[in-house]
């Protein structure tokens, strides 16, 4: 029986993140999130090797979003010894470290196209005003 309620403030990028992801699964969001939550879950019971499949997840996550960002000179690698992801263009570069996610620093990127293909052209042109 579910008889916890949690309660969010999302922007309208992170809400629109949400149902993205949660379109690509056929899932309601809040389904979305439990199913996210389930897979964390299942990568830490995993034993000492947990660590090791985050990392791995955040670097095809990184290699995975290079198409969709539609950067053509950004080339992206990774440090294993200190878990960092590394994005550079030539002229830019910026690490993600921490486990945080590329997604963030992607869409951050100067001509990126990750917003404009995750929320639609109404996110486009926000992010020129």
């Amino acid at each position: 029986m579910r008889d916890k309620t949690l309660t969010m403030r999302l922007s309208a990028e992170e809400w629109e993140r949400f149902q993205a992801i949660a379109e690509h699964y056929g899932l309601p969001v809040a389904f979305m999130i439990r199913m996210l939550v389930k897979k964390e879950e299942t990568a830490i019971q995993t034993g000492p090797g947990a660590a090791e499949t985050r990392w791995e997840f955040l670097k095809r996550e990184a290699v995975g979003l290079l198409p969709t960002a539609q950067l053509p000179r950004l080339r992206v690698s990774f440090d294993e010894r200190s878990r960092t992801i590394v994005l550079s263009d030539g002229k830019l570069t910026r690490l993600v470290r921490g486990g945080e996610s590329a997604w963030d620093a992607l869409a951050l990127w100067p001509g990126s196209q990750l917003r404009t293909a995750a929320a639609g052209p109404e996110s486009d042109r926000r992010s020129h005003r």
